[in-house]
């Protein structure tokens, strides 16, 4: 079936559906493209719109199995202001964005081709399969999240009123009389009431404070020897660190070429994936059982390698190439030596671990 939409010029609104299987071709011009769905087969889809929003080309619930069943390899191109919300569900989708904002884009299982190019993206999901993917982009959206300008901080436990000196205290006062206090009297009594408490409590707390401040503190110390060069490569090297990464490329052997102005995290997860790096700060997420990843950076781009859960690593170098060896997998950073800036940073760390920065100018030459 070969569908065009032309809504009229009051309404500039597109709402299309052909669900029930086939090969479709549908081509969408409109102020506002929402609610698409295409159905299962080989679907061939062209937006071109401000917005754009819920896309679905794959199989739909009420469809017979027959159809569900049938080859589902999808083409979908779009150009818009705002895309977000496109699934293209089972086979082998070849899929181009072109956009101002990108969120929330899902091609599904086997082995897809996906496009975007853009000022800001998010929730970028290839899922299973051997996936190649290209992304030119200003930056990812997750940066907005993690800046530490109003004392945020990117460990969501900590995100709170309560620091762990003030959770320390609370618990001392719990332990204390028993009645309810303001805030005014705790501040007031706090002192004394540390004082009621048996010795051997009152240091107990003390050891487990220290102990979980630790880390914070070396941290604190690691930033204060640094030189003014490598405070302004630690900062670029925080900006990238995010809770959610913008791209996953989920299971599967994938192939990611990725460029931005500013910076971006990226998750390759299971899978011995390929990345090349061509510009910005670039922040690679791994966890335990994400593979053997190669990754090859552009002169000049930054690379923060940002570790799941309490992973040991280790590095050395092969030349140009930077070699850390993550628990079971590894990561081969071809190029490194012309970087500008290689770092690790651990899950709820502030202060990321300078492996490589480029040698500062010399201004005097």
């Amino acid at each position: 079936m070969v569908t065009t939409y032309w809504p009229s010029r009051h309404s500039g609104r597109s709402t299309a559906s052909t669900p029930g299987g086939g090969d479709d071709a549908v081509a969408i011009r409109a102020s506002v493209a929402n609610s698409v769905y295409t159905g299962s087969g080989s679907d061939a889809l062209t937006i071109e719109a401000d917005v754009v929003e819920s896309v679905y080309t794959g199989a739909t619930s009420s469809e017979p199995a027959a159809a569900k069943n049938a080859s589902d390899d999808d083409a979908v191109a779009i150009r818009a202001r705002s895309v977000d919300s496109v699934y293209t569900g089972a086979g082998r989708d070849a899929v181009a964005i072109e956009a101002d904002l990108v969120s929330s884009i899902y091609t599904g299982a086997d082995g897809d081709s996906l496009s975007v190019t853009a000022g800001a993206v998010h929730g970028i999901h290839t899922e299973g399969g051997d996936d190649t993917v290209v992304i030119d982009a200003v930056m990812g959206s997750s940066r907005i999240h993690v800046w530490d300008q109003q004392g945020y901080s990117s460990n969501p436990s900590t995100n709170n009123s309560t620091d762990d000196t003030d959770a320390a205290e609370a618990r001392i006062v719990k332990n204390g009389p028993v009645r309810t206090w303001s805030p005014g009297e705790i501040a007031e009594k706090k002192t004394a009431d540390a004082a009621a408490i048996a010795g051997t409590e009152f240091a107990t707390l003390a050891v487990e404070l220290k102990a979980r401040i630790a880390p914070q503190i070396a941290e604190q110390a690691r930033a204060a020897e640094r030189t003014p060069e490598e405070a302004i490569v630690a900062q670029r090297l925080r900006e990238a660190q995010a809770i959610y990464a913008d791209v996953h490329l989920g299971a599967g052997n994938d192939a990611l070429s990725v460029r931005v102005d500013e910076v971006i995290s990226v998750k390759g997860g299971r899978g011995d994936d390929s990345i090349a790096i061509g510009g910005g700060t670039v922040a690679l997420h791994y966890e335990a059982g994400d593979g053997n990843d190669r990754i090859s950076v552009a002169a000049g781009a930054s690379v923060a390698v940002q570790l799941q859960g309490d992973m040991a690593y280790s590095a050395s170098w092969d030349g140009d190439a930077l070699v850390l060896q993550l628990g079971n997998g590894s990561m081969r950073i071809d190029g490194a030596a012309k970087a500008a800036a290689i770092g690790v940073m651990k899950w709820g760390g502030r202060e990321p671990a300078i492996l490589h920065m480029a040698p500062p100018l010399d201004r005097t030459a």
